[in-house]
This record gives C-alpha cells, sequence and structure tokens, in this order.
C-alpha cells in the first residue's frame, strides 16, 4: 500500500531527512544554549549589581566611619592643648570639618540600611558615633568654659595684688605709728606727747599687738589665695580652704577689738573684698573647683573617646566581615 504514511516512513532513512533533522537539532540546542546563556547573564547580572551597588559601598562607607572615627578621636586632645583663644578657633574650625566629613561617611553608611540580622549592629554604631560626636562637642564648650575661667581669674589675681598692696599700705604705717606711740606718747609730729600712763599702757600695746598680727593674718590669707591661681591638685583645695578660713577669723577678732576708730572702718571694706575673693561665688577657689572639675571630666571625656572608638571599630569591622561574606557567596 503506497500512501503518504508509509512514503514518510521509508523517506526517514534518506541522507536529506537526516541532514534536516540534524540541523534542526542543533537550532533547537543553540537556541536552548542561548536561552539558559541568557537567563545565566541576567543572573550575573543581578549579583553583580548587588555586589556593586551593597556589598562595596557598604564596605567603603564603613572602611570611612573608621578611619573618621580615628581622626575624631586623635583630634580631641589638641583642643584641650590649645594654649590661646587663637589656637582654640583654629582647632575647633578643623575639627568642625573632620566631623562634618565624619557625618557625612556615617550618613552614607546608614543609607546602606544592612540586612535584617545587621540592625542591631547598625543601631550600635549609630548609638557610639552619637555619643563620640556629643563627646566631641562636650570637650568644645569646656574649653571655651575654661578660657573664660582663665580669663576672669586673672583679673581676681590683678585685684588680689591690689587688696594686698592697699593693706600694707593701710597696715605697715598703722603698725610703725602705733608702735611710736606707744613709745613716746607722739601721735602727730608738732602736738605735745599724751601722758606716759596713757601712751605706755597695757592697751596701746594690745592695739599694736592687734595690728601686727591683722598684717600677719592678711599676708598669709592673700597669699593663699595667690597660691590657689596655680594648683593642680584637687585634695589640696579643701586643706587651702580651712587655712584661709581660719585666717579670716583671725582677722575678725583683730578687726574687732580695734574698735570704731577710723581704721577699723577703713580695713573692714578690704577685707570683706579680700573674704569675697576667697570664699564667695565665682571668688578665686570656686573658680579653681570649677576648673579643676572641668579638667577631670575632659581627662575623662577623652578616655571615653578612645573606648568609643574602639568599640565603633569593631562594629564595623564585624559589618565588613559580614558585607565581604556576602560578596564572596554572591
Amino acid at each position: 500500500m503506497n500512501n503518504p504514511l508509509n512514503r514518510l516512513l521509508k523517506g526517514r532513512f534518506r541522507i536529506s531527512t537526516q541532514l534536516y533533522l540534524g540541523i534542526g537539532g542543533a537550532v533547537a540546542l543553540t537556541m536552548v544554549a542561548s536561552l539558559v546563556g541568557w537567563l545565566s547573564f541576567n543572573r550575573v547580572g543581578d549579583v553583580q549589581s548587588r555586589v556593586n551597588e551593597g556589598s562595596v559601598p557598604e564596605i567603603a562607607a564603613a572602611f570611612g566611619v573608621a578611619q573618621q572615627s580615628g581622626t575624631l578621636v586623635a583630634a580631641a586632645p589638641r583642643l584641650t592643648a590649645a594654649a590661646t583663644r587663637e589656637d582654640f578657633s583654629r582647632v575647633t574650625a578643623q575639627v568642625a570639618e573632620e566631623r562634618r566629613t565624619f557625618e557625612a561617611q556615617l550618613a552614607v553608611l546608614m543609607r546602606q540600611g544592612g540586612k535584617e540580622e545587621d540592625e542591631e549592629r547598625y543601631r550600635r554604631i549609630r548609638d557610639h558615633a552619637s555619643a563620640l560626636t556629643s563627646n566631641i562637642e562636650a570637650i568644645e564648650s569646656e574649653v571655651a568654659e575654661l578660657f573664660r575661667l582663665s580669663a576672669r581669674s586673672e583679673d581676681l589675681r590683678a585685684e588680689l595684688a591690689k587688696l594686698r598692696g592697699k593693706l600694707s599700705g593701710i597696715l605697715v604705717p598703722a603698725i610703725d605709728d602705733q608702735f611710736f606711740y606707744a613709745m613716746t606718747g607722739y601721735r602727730k609730729l608738732g602736738e605735745p606727747p599724751a601722758p606716759r600712763e596713757r601712751h605706755f599702757s597695757e592697751d596701746e600695746f594690745a592695739r599694736y599687738h592687734h595690728l601686727a598680727e591683722l598684717h600677719a593674718d592678711a599676708t598669709i590669707a592673700t597669699q593663699l589665695l595667690a597660691s590657689a591661681f596655680n594648683m593642680s591638685d584637687a585634695p589640696l583645695i579643701e586643706p587651702l580652704r580651712e587655712r584661709f578660713e581660719a585666717a579670716a577669723g583671725r582677722i575678725e577678732r583683730s578687726v574687732s577689738a580695734l574698735g570704731t576708730a577710723h581704721l577699723h572702718s577703713e580695713v573692714t571694706s578690704t577685707f570683706d573684698r579680700l573674704f569675697q575673693l576667697g570664699m564667695g561665688d565665682q571668688g578665686s577657689l570656686d573658680l579653681l573647683v570649677q576648673k579643676l572639675e572641668i579638667e577631670e571630666h575632659q581627662r575623662d571625656l577623652l578616655v571615653r573617646n578612645r573606648d568609643l572608638a574602639i568599640d565603633l571599630v569593631a562594629e564595623v569591622d564585624g559589618l565588613v566581615s559580614t558585607a565581604r561574606e556576602r560578596a564572596r557567596e554572591a
């Protein structure tokens, strides 16, 4: 039976038919290979894009944050070491620029977002960075306050020198005059001397003794305050304060013993100002306490900054390691 089906079955053994089938198979394989290649290239492109847009920027930003945190920590001691306001202004400008760079690097890193498992690490990095910049700002503020306290201390030092000169100008002549009167009876030249029983008496020698003690205690009090301007050890403040208060108590007793004479009123106002310089608000001892407290706090902040930088770098290293592992897996 010579029907079309038989002819088709017999035709499969012909060379032309086999060629058609071979070429058709090759075309089909090429199309399949092309499809697989296209899918593979798309997959490779997606992975490369993920690496380029995710892991690489994350690693670069993390390195930038770590580097700038070290720069900020190194800059902080320059703030505390500034000797003049001009130096401080110059260093402050430099630190402000470094802080802006650090914050820019941090912003880039935070925009990466990270995976869900990295959220806690990103939060810690944010907290450490915020604490570091806050500490830098606190140091700047405290250094500015130290300059204010130093200027105030210089004013008090100058006023103390004037008070010391004024007290000496009052008390030294008064002591000489009292001794001369007690011995000779002459109060003023050109006037007759007082009777011996009046000038060479216990009361007049007691007055001379009070004046001498007043001068000695005034010298002690002014020297104690002068030493406070150069003091750098906090434990010495209270002993110095106690010695000054003891000298002030003796001065008040000696002034009271002088009675209501003109000399009494003259030295009272001067000693009141001396006591204010020593024990009053914003006096030399109060300024000394503030200065030492600020310096101690600054030392704590510098140590804290180093610890924060170490913690921050550790977190960044962990982030970099995770990003590298993701890139390797990709």
